[in-house]
């Protein structure tokens, strides 16, 4: 059988959130079907490894490439008539626009429905044509793969009897391929200006990440509770992102330290992690939530909102909060701070937790998925 599968977004430049995803999976796909061949849309050939920064694993020998010229729709048409031709089923991991135009059966990554949340799923523009290309998707597809339970609820809720079989393959963490050093940890402190206790965030500065909240929550924590602590926000800076710049502008005229990192790279990354005293997470809208996985894999205690899908992967192992209340979140972070047994709890639970989670196992039930209607 060919398999057409779009992995534009898993160029290492790109590789953010779904493309990392289909940068895990695809090499797994392909190696757990060695007699199948599998041809990879793009707009433009890349190195998949990466090298050291990129992290995914090597490319099996039944992986084709399949460089389809054009942008926008455009490109979408283009692939579409190409798999028509070359393949017997196609994959689609990062765009609802494609299946418009196959002849042959497609099968969906659906990661989440951000697009239907007016506040957190982008501009109106995005989400209107993520909504309509998503229905028209649905209708055609011939079945679909969720990461999380939650999400294969809400596709039931929303869509009802238009929804084909749904296959849940939830995610995994591996994205550091080896635990940092104690040294490691004290190079990036020590560059950064770190003190030995700090909380951690992770994630594009957004509405949805709620990193304001956070750190308003941070800094109504009484100052000798937080003493010789620090909130760390690791991302880059995304859109409507005024309300972060002002809470971090009254968070420095209080003396609350609070750090941004732009963009560290996967190594620096891992030793935040590692050297965090707590990790928080208090987004308001979530598919998977990925970066509780990396902290909880880590042995990091987690601060996390008291969701759906963040519900169902951290289960027991987390601090919930509600992520709409700053005192609910202020009094997570506090328990935690204020608490070494409980954070070596969740620590050891969470790790245990996290092993569950791997990518041979997701890409096991993504095939399982794709074989049933090939």
């Amino acid at each position: 059988m060919v398999i057409g599968v779009d992995v534009r977004e898993a160029a290492p430049e790109r590789r953010a959130g779904k493309g990392r995803v289909v940068a895990e999976l695809v090499p797994r796909l392909a190696k757990q079907s060695p007699g199948d061949t599998w041809l990879l849309f793009t707009d433009r050939r890349f190195d998949w490894s990466g090298g050291a920064e990129g992290g995914a694993m090597d490319l099996p020998d039944n992986c084709r490439w399949r460089v389809v010229p054009g942008r926008g729709p455009l490109w979408h048409r283009r692939a579409a008539a190409a798999a028509n031709r070359a393949c017997d089923l196609y994959f689609s991991p990062l765009s609802y626009l494609t299946p418009r135009y196959l002849k042959i059966p497609t099968v969906l990554f659906v990661h989440d429905l951000l697009a239907f949340s007016r506040r957190w799923g982008g501009s109106l523009r995005v989400r209107l044509i993520e909504r309509l290309t998503l229905r028209r998707a649905l209708r055609k597809a011939a079945a679909v793969i969720t990461n999380s339970e939650a999400t294969a609820t809400d596709l039931r809720e929303r869509y009802r009897r238009r929804v084909p079989e749904i296959t849940v393959a939830p995610l995994a963490a591996d994205r550091f391929k080896k635990v940092p050093s104690p040294a490691a940890v004290r190079k990036v402190r020590s560059r950064h200006r770190l003190p030995a206790r700090y909380i951690l965030a992770v994630g594009t500065i957004e509405p949805r990440k709620n990193h304001a909240r956070l750190i308003e929550a941070f800094e109504s924590i009484p100052a000798s509770r937080r003493r010789d602590t620090a909130l760390v926000i690791a991302g880059r800076w995304g859109w409507r992102y005024r309300p972060v710049k002002n809470s971090l502008a009254r968070a420095k005229r209080a003396r609350v330290p609070v750090k941004i990192i732009e963009g560290p790279s996967d190594e620096e990354l891992a030793a935040f992690y590692k050297g965090a005293t707590v990790f928080a997470y208090p987004s308001l809208l979530e598919g998977f939530g990925l970066p509780v996985l990396e902290a909880m894999q880590l042995g990091i205690p987690v601060v996390t909102s008291d969701i759906p899908a963040l519900h169902e992967l951290a289960g027991d192992t987390a601090e919930y909060a509600n992520p709409k209340d700053v005192d609910s979140i202020r009094a997570a972070l506090e328990s935690l701070l204020g608490s070494a047994p409980r954070r070596r709890k969740l620590a050891a639970s969470g790790k245990r937790r996290a092993a569950a989670f791997d990518w041979d196992r997701s890409a096991k039930s993504a095939l399982t998925a794709l074989r049933q209607v090939s």
